[in-house]
């Protein structure tokens, strides 16, 4: 997150209520570990369940809503659309390229059931537009969320 991103007023607060924090913590939990399992199934979306679970990270648990923000490898993604409402160009491509070749290789492996390959093209054609009308970011990964970490000096000394 940027500076300017911390103090905007339409940052999500935790939620007054104990009872629905702990109800939003434990989506946000299992929206990890969907987006975990899909980060190794073609077919389960990662991204969208990463999304859902910092929604309601940001709601229930700001260390646990920061801790995802900063993740290497989702963290760009989902700053840049908790800032923007955007999506890097690169994510973009290989959510599209993700799309096509989980819906295509499922309707090819069905094309004795014309019903189902049909039903998955739509599905396929659907999430594809779903995906294509997010709009991008102009750069390819937003800036990283600084840690505290020193990084290592050039030349490796």
């Amino acid at each position: 997150m940027t500076a300017e991103g911390q103090n905007r007023p339409d940052r999500a607060r935790p939620h007054a209520s104990r009872l629905l924090r702990g109800v939003l913590f434990a989506a946000g939990c299992l929206c990890v570990v969907l987006g975990a399992v899909g980060a190794f199934l073609p077919i389960l979306p990662t991204v969208p369940f990463l999304l859902l679970a910092a929604a309601c990270y940001a709601r229930s648990s700001e260390r646990f809503h920061r801790r995802l923000l900063s993740s290497r490898m989702f963290g760009a993604t989902l700053r840049a659309w908790e800032d923007h409402r955007c999506i890097p160009v690169r994510a973009r491509r290989v959510a599209l390229a993700l799309v096509l070749l989980a819906f295509g290789s499922s309707a090819a492996l069905h094309l004795h059931r014309p019903i189902i390959a049909a039903a998955l093209v739509a599905a396929g054609v659907l999430a594809f537009a779903l995906v294509a009308r997010i709009p991008r970011c102009g750069c390819a990964d937003p800036a990283p969320v600084k840690s505290g970490r020193k990084s290592p000096p050039p030349n490796g000394r």
